[in-house]
């Protein structure tokens, strides 16, 4: 699952295929096809960072906290957006087709609780950055209007 649509899902399918061929290859070839998985997983991951880089650049205005990115395709993030987070993430999902699980679905808490802080999502960079960024951006008119 994936902040932003489907594309994550696809990568992550795409990476798991890698690995199992990798795995499945006899060892004279093996060398060949480690190489090519490193080279596949290093650009992946310069994606995710550039679409890190993106969100933090086009959210500033609003953002709290971003959890380290050591790897892997996810952070947590905190908006400075007082609001029920399941409301707000189906209200989104309703306007935009815009995907966000909120840190209440992964939480045993009271949701009222949950309902008074600020928004705090999984965000997923696991997509290409082309269909990224205009996701982000839409993600940006939306908290615009949210906010106002």
């Amino acid at each position: 699952p994936t902040l932003i649509g489907q594309n994550g899902l696809e990568e992550d399918i795409k990476i798991t295929t890698e690995i199992v061929k990798i795995n499945g290859e006899y060892s004279s070839s093996q060398n060949h096809a480690q190489k090519k998985q490193i080279k596949y997983l290093e650009n992946m991951y310069g994606i995710y960072k550039k679409n890190l880089h993106y969100f933090k650049k086009k959210m500033k205005d609003f953002i709290l906290n971003v959890s380290p990115y050591n790897g892997g395709f996810n952070v947590v993030v905190e908006l400075n957006i007082h609001c029920d987070e399941i409301k707000f993430a189906l209200d989104l999902f309703n306007e935009t087709k815009i995907i966000i699980y909120p840190i209440g679905c992964f939480e045993v808490r009271d949701m009222v609780e949950i309902e008074k802080r600020n928004l705090q999502f999984r965000l997923s960079l696991a997509e290409d950055s082309k269909n990224f960024k205009p996701k982000v951006n839409q993600f940006r008119r939306f908290i615009n209007q949210y906010a106002s």
